[in-house]
């Protein structure tokens, strides 16, 4: 039998304060990918904090 799946962690919440500007834009790219903006930010996120660790490794 395969092991048991963890239940993912609940998300948090993260404040955080960006011209008007800059969430319009957010905003928009997030309708043009089908996602909230939320879930783009913390692609954004994801995706620079892993780009930041291959950096430390080099």
């Amino acid at each position: 039998m395969p092991p048991a799946k963890k239940a993912p962690e609940p998300a948090v919440t993260l404040t955080a304060r960006v011209p008007p500007e800059v969430k319009a834009e957010l905003d928009k790219a997030a309708r043009q990918e089908a996602r909230t903006t939320s879930s783009l930010v913390a692609k954004i996120l994801l995706d620079w904090l892993s780009a930041r660790q291959k950096a430390k490794r080099r």
